[in-house]
């Protein structure tokens, strides 16, 4: 495995651990969970009566202190609510014999607890027993699940509950509302969410990555009716399918690639004969092996094949990063690196693109990678980006369009503050694992008329961006992130194998290297679409100002129309004396 594999690995492994360090924490505040059906093995068997008077016996799971909590939910759910309905026991005045039985399912100090609670009540026949039964239920609740268990289980509703791996995501959501309902009996007078704040909010935090931009994308957080949203969550789980069956169709793609790149290229795999020598040397041809003189190595002063290479990175003899003078450094998240400031372009003169909706008309084919580069240079796909300003200037920074992060957008506390725009703040923010460390988001913005002039003059799009704090933004060069989830959104997509970015099936354009878009070249890029080509760049504070436009109209009278000729002919006279 390679050094870059085995970071990439490392990086993806911290993360995994703390995401499942957050869903633990998370979880350990929430009392019902109901992630399984399984009920405790011991039982009792209690007997009732149906409408014909016949005697029915019934089985009921029976509940230990300690025992999952949900599970004493469970219980008098399946005692006041399943039984009392099935069997009439309210109204036929049995109410007693509901409370005997639901005492003989519990062993412990919870046991204790109901008689302490049941021993006043002398008159079981009353009308109001059924309300007072339920007031006694709630109170044995808060004994047994502790005071706070309600307000616990509010804030573990509220941060997201999200899914458990056995479960489908309709399944999920059908949780989400019993646990819903069951609220009401952890606390007096306990109350549940309304449909319509389950829709918009709980249920909306519960799902994560493609799930929630497919379910604000249906409208979910505008539904009400519980059989919608399962609805929705059924066609989400399609998409969702069809989906992972593309992207894993997609990586065997990737890998047969690889492996044809690997055989034309000549490395590990075209093993030589064990009679070679030293790498390099004149050896004997033997079955299936490669002559390495057809592979020549091309770089400059390498006389060698390029199997023999210390720079490839599939050849025997490859040394790592060591071999080209680069710092060795895993690169698997961009937000670590070690480069210049973040470069931030102002245009005064918002005039200076075009915002016409007629791409047929303005479109050029990108031409910013005409400029040679070494072939050394590692590519990435990084752009250009235009913002509009509270002032109705245009700022263009940098853009990395990044496959590895998963969100929107992001952007740099420094970009952030050139748009002069109103931050908002976040409720509870959202944590992102870098290879340095673990960022919060807590500020948000909005921008419109957003776009990506390399690849289109045209082509804008609104979008929300979460601000990268000072400390974290400040080890990155980038103005802006666009994550997998916007470039989904907007079908924008990059390909490592031909170093291209493309937007559509009509755009492409080649990724540069990193520290490519200096501010000189995003002016030269800028003004390919401008209305008048002058502009002066102050190169201390990296803007670029573009002069007002000087012409002035006069209104011709008549009688001096009827003169322009004689007028002209004198001028005419004049010029050629």
């Amino acid at each position: 495995m390679t050094k870059f594999k085995q970071n990439k690995k490392k990086a993806g492994d911290q993360g995994k651990k703390q995401e499942e360090s957050r869903t633990s924490a998370r979880e350990s505040k929430c009392i019902l969970q109901y992630k399984t059906a399984q009920l405790s093995s011991n039982t009792i068997s209690a007997k009732f009566k149906n409408s014909e008077d016949d005697e029915v016996k019934e089985s009921i799971s029976v509940y230990k202190d300690n025992d999952p909590k949900d599970q004493f939910i469970e219980l008098q759910k399946r005692i006041f609510t399943t039984f009392a309905n099935r069997y009439d026991y309210f109204k036929d005045g049995k109410a007693k014999m509901l409370s005997q039985t639901y005492g003989r399912c519990l062993i412990g100090s919870c046991e204790t607890e109901w008689n302490k609670l049941v021993e006043p009540i002398r008159d079981w026949d009353t009308t109001q027993i059924k309300p007072k039964i339920k007031k006694l239920l709630q109170k044995h609740a808060m004994k047994v699940l502790g005071r706070k268990a309600f307000d616990n289980q509010q804030d573990a509703m509220e941060a997201g509950m999200v899914k458990p791996k056995s479960m489908s995501l309709s399944a999920s959501i059908e949780r989400l509302y019993t646990i819903n309902e069951d609220m009401k009996m952890m606390t007096e007078n306990g109350e549940s969410y309304s449909d319509a704040v389950m829709a918009k909010k709980i249920i909306y935090k519960a799902l994560i990555g493609s799930a929630r931009v497919e379910y604000v994308k249906k409208g979910g957080r505008n539904k009400t009716d519980k059989e919608d949203i399962l609805e929705i969550m059924e066609d989400i789980e399609e998409a969702l399918e069809v989906e992972r069956e593309v992207e894993a169709e997609a990586r065997q793609y990737s890998r047969n690639n690889h492996e044809n790149d690997r055989e034309r290229t000549g490395n590990e795999d075209n093993k030589q004969p064990d009679n070679s020598g030293k790498a390099g040397e004149e050896t004997v041809p033997g079955n299936g092996w490669t002559d390495p003189s057809k592979n020549m190595c091309k770089k400059p002063g390498h006389k060698h094949p390029w199997n023999a290479c210390p720079e490839n990175r599939f050849s025997k003899n490859y040394k790592g990063d060591d071999a080209k003078g680069r710092e060795k450094s895993g690169e698997n998240n961009s937000i670590n690196q070690k480069d210049e400031s973040q470069t931030v372009v102002r245009f005064e003169d918002p005039g200076d693109f075009d915002f016409s909706d007629d791409e047929s008309v303005s479109y050029q084919k990108p031409e910013h990678m005409m400029i040679a580069s070494p072939k050394q240079e590692e590519k990435h796909p990084v752009t250009i980006i235009s913002l509009p300003t509270a002032k109705g200037e245009v700022i263009v920074t940098t853009c990395l369009v990044d496959q590895c992060f998963t969100g929107m957008l992001l952007m740099s506390e420094k970009t952030a503050k050139e748009l002069d725009l109103e931050l908002v703040e976040t409720q509870n923010g959202t944590e992102y694992t870098t290879a340095a460390g673990t960022l919060k988001t807590t500020r948000k913005v909005t921008v419109d008329n957003i776009k990506l002039p390399c690849l289109s003059k045209t082509r804008r799009f609104q979008g929300t961006f979460e601000i990268i704090p000072t400390g974290a933004s400040s080890k990155s060069c980038y103005g802006v992130f666009l994550g997998s989830a916007m470039m989904r959104e907007l079908g924008i997509d990059t390909s490592i194998i031909n170093n291209t970015i493309s937007w559509g099936e009509d755009i492409t354009t080649q990724m540069v290297p990193r520290n490519y878009w200096t501010p000189e070249r995003m002016q030269t890029e800028i003004s390919k679409s401008k209305k008048s080509p002058k502009t002066k760049l102050n190169t201390e504070d990296a803007t670029i100002a573009v002069p007002e436009a000087q012409t002035q109209v006069k209104l011709v009278s008549k009688e001096e129309k009827q003169n322009l000729p004689q007028v002209l002919e004198s001028v005419d006279t004049k010029l050629q004396g």
